[in-house]
């Protein structure tokens, strides 16, 4: 049987290409059915039948199945070997196979999802439905009483580290994990009137902040008695309130105050890069429900590591009062970004220090249909003059809060900003609240975000680097983690990427367990 005769029984719709010279050829198999690259079969098939004149989307490839073998016909040009045509040359509805990626192997309709930070199966996800999450692992031997009071959360590194304040007008402490490693700032090295406050059981106030880098820990935390906000290096097991003298961060005036003068500052973020420091927080007094409320004074304030704490502070205008404003530094550039709620906008503003001198560079507006709650930053893929960031979100308030991710583009040579799409909201849930967010280099590859779902479960899911979701949401933490008795307070999450790909999420929880729990999100199991 010849080439030319399989042809015409076979893919009748080719025989209006010219095939001058191919009914000269005998037709002898290519390969044998199953091959995974078929590369080389295609070379032969060109080598064999070359010389025709084919359409921009005809090529010699080996795809023309008899009984159980392969022999050389003319289809869509299959670069990449993996026996599915490029899918510009496929029209769509067709029953035959698209291949979105024909320079990559690995890539095609039909086969198979892999956590290998591709779209496998050409559905539009990365990594969907690969990913695994580990049994929770208790962190701290210092959670154990029945109140945590406050518990602030921050990506250092690879690890979420995490500061918990409590205590009592006669102890005061601060808890401060790191890794494996608990540190107890005691009350004898913080100022009297410190952070002995429990907050109520209904609403969540941040009212703590932690942030750093290898080598700087810092934390900003608050003076009940007066509902101020202070702040300090930890260096060691010793809270290092030189640079931060006094109750209070500063005034816009850089007046100094006492407990009368009605100020209130809660809400606080921080960021380091280098040795410079920024903290942002609000003027206002504690919210006791979830939506805007009466907007507030935000302010934010610059300082170093090895300074004293002396400017004013930089008024940022009005924010929504719900949640905490957040802030990231961009690479080891003086550049950091500050974002917070206004109505139903996020509002991104590129700051640059200058000493103790805070300069606005561009602010950006991202309109998200629904009041704007709690924020969360991570620095995403940088190239050679961008780095992406995922801001994630929550808007809504009670059942109907919603989480979701806005990705956008800083320039770091002038701190310009440009928004990367619509926002993409996580799976429909009720309840989603206290989002965070880190972003993975490795397998698998996107950004995570893990949120919690009223105060019973942490749950969590993985999004594209671009766009759009990768697979389903997947549970964190969850009664059945705790022999099915239900939590009854969690605090966080928090999130981390490691550097061996994956992620480490940490919430402090109340209920059957009391303490730090630490599950790892990765391509599979630990």
């Amino acid at each position: 049987m010849r080439i030319s005769l399989l042809l015409t029984l076979l893919f009748a719709p080719l025989s209006a290409c010219s095939l001058t010279g191919i009914d000269q050829v005998e037709a002898t198999p290519c390969a044998t059915t199953g091959t995974s690259d078929l590369t080389a079969a295609h070379a032969t098939c060109a080598a064999e039948l070359g010389g025709a004149p084919l359409r921009d989307c005809e090529a010699y490839v080996c795809a023309l199945q008899v009984d159980d073998q392969l022999f050389c016909t003319v289809g869509a040009p299959d670069a990449d070997g993996d026996g599915v045509g490029d899918a510009a040359c496929v029209p769509e509805g067709t029953e035959e196979l698209r291949d979105c990626d024909d320079g990559d192997a690995d890539i095609a309709e039909g086969h198979p999802e892999i956590c290998d930070g591709k779209d496998n199966n050409c559905d539009g996800r990365t990594d969907e439905d690969v990913i695994a999450v580990s049994d929770p692992t208790r962190r701290d031997q210092a959670g154990d009483a029945t109140s945590s009071g406050a518990v602030g959360f921050s990506a250092i590194g690879e690890n979420v580290t995490a500061v918990l304040a409590r205590g009592t007008m006669g102890a005061r402490d601060l808890h401060l994990l790191q890794g494996d490693r608990p540190v107890l700032v005691s009350h004898a090295d913080i100022p009297s009137g410190a952070i002995p406050l429990t907050l109520p059981e209904s609403g969540v106030d941040p009212t703590l902040a932690v942030t750093g880098d290898t080598t700087t820990t810092f934390v900003v935390f608050p003076f009940t008695n007066c509902t101020r906000l202070s702040a300090g290096e930890v260096v060691g097991n010793t809270l290092n309130l030189e640079s931060f003298p006094g109750v209070g961060l500063p005034t816009t005036t850089g007046a100094s105050l006492d407990c009368n003068d009605g100020v209130r500052q809660r809400a606080p973020a921080a960021a380091v890069s280098g040795t410079n420091v920024l903290i942002a927080w609000l003027e206002s007094e504690r919210r006791s429900d979830c939506g805007t409320g009466a907007p507030a004074p935000l302010r934010v304030t610059a300082t170093s590591t090895n300074a004293p704490l002396s400017s004013p502070a930089v008024d940022m205008g009005m924010a929504n009062n719900a949640a905490a404003p957040a802030l990231l530094a961009v690479g080891t550039s003086d550049i950091f970004l500050l974002a917070h709620g206004d109505g139903n906008e996020i509002v991104i503003s590129s700051l640059r220090i200058d000493g103790e001198s805070v300069t606005t560079i561009d602010t950006l507006r991202v309109d998200v249909g629904a009041s704007v709650d709690e924020l969360s930053l991570t620095a995403g893929p940088t190239d050679d003059a961008d780095t992406a960031v995922g801001v994630a979100f929550s808007g809504g308030c009670t059942t109907g809060e919603r989480v979701g991710i806005q990705r956008i583009a800083v320039t770091r040579s002038d701190g310009s900003l440009v928004a990367e799409g619509e926002p993409t909201m996580v799976d429909d849930a009720q309840s989603q609240n206290h989002p965070s967010v880190a972003f993975g280099t490795e397998f698998p590859r996107g950004y995570f975000v893990a949120w919690r779902e009223g105060n019973e479960r942490v749950r969590g899911q993985l999004l594209g680097e671009t766009t759009g979701t990768s697979g389903a949401a997947v549970d964190i933490l969850d009664p059945s983690k705790f022999e099915g008795t239900p939590l009854t307070r969690i605090r966080g999450p928090g999130v981390a990427a490691r550097a061996e790909g994956g992620f480490n999420t940490l919430a402090y929880i109340e209920g059957p367990e009391t303490g730090f729990f630490e599950s790892i999100v990765s391509c599979g199991a630990e």
